[in-house]
C-alpha cells in the first residue's frame, strides 16, 4: 500500500458531537493538502459499565503509538441510549481526533498550519451556532504539541519529528445538543476556503465572547458596530437598485440612528420591526447615559444583530 500520513490531533477545545458525527470523516485543507478528519468511534466498555471513546482506527499494530495505546484521552460520553432499531443515540464531548493525508511531502507544513486551522474552523463554527466556545472557566494547560504525525505504510507507523513546539489551552464548550455531521461539513468547507471572517461576523463574534464574560455592556457596544456596518451594506446595495447616490445620502444620515433613518426613508423592509427601542435607542442608552443592559437584552441584541447580518452581510471577506 502507498504511505500516507496519519495525525493525531489534541483538539484546542472539546467538541460536542452526536451519533451523527462520531465514526465518520471530513475533508479538509491544509496547506493545499487535502485530507480527511476522523472522529472517535463510541464502543461499550464492560469493566466500566457505559460508554467510552476510542480510536477510530482500531489496528493492533498501532497498541504501542499514542494512536491505541491507552493513553490517549478521546473524549467524554455524556448520554448514551439505543434508538428503537438498536442504533446507538449519543452526545460525547470530543477532545481527540485522527488526520489522515495522502500527500506525505513535507510533513512539517501540516504541523506549522494546523493549528491555524483549527482556529478558523473554531471560529466559523462559533458564528455558525452562535455559541460561543468560552463557556467554561476552566481551563487545562497543556505543554505538548497538539499534533502528532506519522508515516504509515503496511500497517506500520513511524513518527515523524516536529522542528516546532507549542503550548495551547483547553477550554470546554457547553451546548444543549450535539452539532449534526452536516454542520460539521459545512464548517470544515469555509474553513477549507482559507478566507478570513468579515468584519461584521467579527463583531458578532467578539459579541458572542463578551456575553459569556457577562460584559452585556460590550454586547450591545459590539453588536451595534456590527448592525451599522451591516445596514450600510443594506442600504448601499438599496441605493444602486434606485440609482441614487449612497455617499452623498451617508454624509447626510450619519451614525447608527441616521442609518435607520435613510433605511426608512428609502422605503427599505429591516429585518426586525423595533429596531428603534430595542436597538438604537438601547445603544444610546449603554453608550452615552451609562445604563446596564439585561441578560435579556443583551440576547435579545444578540438576535437581532445576527438577523442583519444574515441579511446584508457575508460570513467570510470576498
Amino acid at each position: 500500500m502507498a504511505k500516507i500520513l496519519i495525525g493525531h490531533y489534541s483538539l484546542h477545545h472539546p467538541l460536542l458531537c452526536d451519533s451523527r458525527v462520531l465514526g465518520k470523516e471530513i475533508e479538509i485543507k491544509v496547506a493545499g493538502r487535502k485530507g480527511t478528519i476522523c472522529f472517535p468511534i463510541v464502543k461499550p466498555h464492560i469493566s466500566k459499565d457505559g460508554y467510552i471513546l476510542t480510536c477510530p482506527i482500531e489496528n493492533e499494530d498501532w497498541l504501542n503509538t499514542p494512536l491505541n495505546d491507552g493513553s490517549t484521552e478521546w473524549g467524554k460520553v455524556v448520554s448514551y441510549c439505543l434508538k428503537p432499531d438498536n442504533t446507538p443515540d449519543c452526545i460525547a464531548y470530543v477532545s481527540s481526533i485522527i488526520l489522515k493525508f495522502n500527500n506525505t511531502s513535507n510533513p512539517q507544513l501540516i504541523f506549522d498550519n494546523i493549528s491555524d486551522w483549527f482556529e478558523r474552523f473554531y471560529k466559523i463554527k462559533e458564528l455558525l451556532t452562535h455559541s460561543s466556545r468560552f463557556h467554561s472557566a476552566n481551563e487545562l494547560s497543556c505543554n505538548t504539541p497538539p499534533l502528532d504525525l506519522f508515516y504509515y505504510k503496511n500497517n506500520k507507523l513511524s513518527k515523524i519529528q516536529n522542528s516546532t513546539t507549542s503550548i495551547i489551552s483547553i477550554q470546554s464548550e457547553i451546548l444543549h445538543e450535539g452539532i449534526s455531521f452536516d454542520l460539521y461539513n459545512d464548517i470544515a468547507d469555509l474553513t477549507n476556503k482559507h478566507k478570513d471572517i468579515s468584519f461584521e461576523y467579527q463583531q458578532y463574534l467578539n459579541a458572542l465572547h463578551a456575553f459569556d464574560k457577562k460584559n452585556y455592556s460590550m454586547v450591545i457596544v459590539e453588536c451595534a458596530v456590527a448592525i451599522e456596518k451591516a445596514l450600510s451594506s443594506g442600504i448601499e446595495k438599496t441605493c444602486k437598485k434606485k440609482h441614487l447616490s449612497y455617499k452623498k445620502l451617508h454624509e447626510k444620515y450619519k451614525m447608527l440612528g441616521g442609518l435607520f433613518a435613510l433605511a426608512e426613508a428609502l422605503s427599505m423592509k429591516l429585518p426586525t420591526a423595533d429596531y428603534s427601542t430595542n436597538i438604537k435607542d438601547l445603544r444610546n442608552n449603554v453608550v452615552h447615559q451609562g445604563v446596564k443592559p439585561t441578560k435579556q437584552q443583551a440576547k435579545k441584541f444578540l438576535d437581532d444583530t445576527n438577523k442583519y447580518l444574515n441579511a446584508y452581510c457575508k460570513l467570510l471577506q470576498s
